[in-house]
């Protein structure tokens, strides 16, 4: 049961992302990249949340399936940082858009 909300709410939020970014205003298409990388986060860390497992850290007299998988938390941590860096380099690409093409808001015309 609790896989089917986290998949309807990932597909929204990746859904709207995708609405978003394809809107005019650059702060929906902000906002859209935000939905798109929450979306995959959450997708992510569906599998992380089935299983009671423990940290990685090995102990004596504890069985080795019982450790979680650290490769999906690495690639949790990996998928923050890339949206992260996405999301500036968007920013910036914006910023210099309107710096170079407008005027205070107006085309410039030379």
């Amino acid at each position: 049961m609790e896989y089917d909300v986290l998949n309807v709410t990932a597909g929204f939020l990746f859904f709207s992302g995708v609405f978003l970014t394809l809107q005019d205003d650059v702060h929906q298409k902000y906002a859209g990249i935000a939905y798109i990388s929450s979306a995959t986060l959450l997708w992510l860390f569906m599998p992380v949340l089935d299983s009671a497992v423990l940290a990685p850290i090995i102990l004596d007299g504890v069985p080795h399936s019982r450790y979680a998988d650290p490769t999906l938390q690495a690639l949790i941590l990996t998928a923050i940082v890339i949206g992260l860096g996405i999301l500036a380099f968007a920013s910036v690409l914006g910023l210099l858009f309107r710096e170079m093409f407008t005027h205070f808001g107006r085309r410039r015309e030379d």
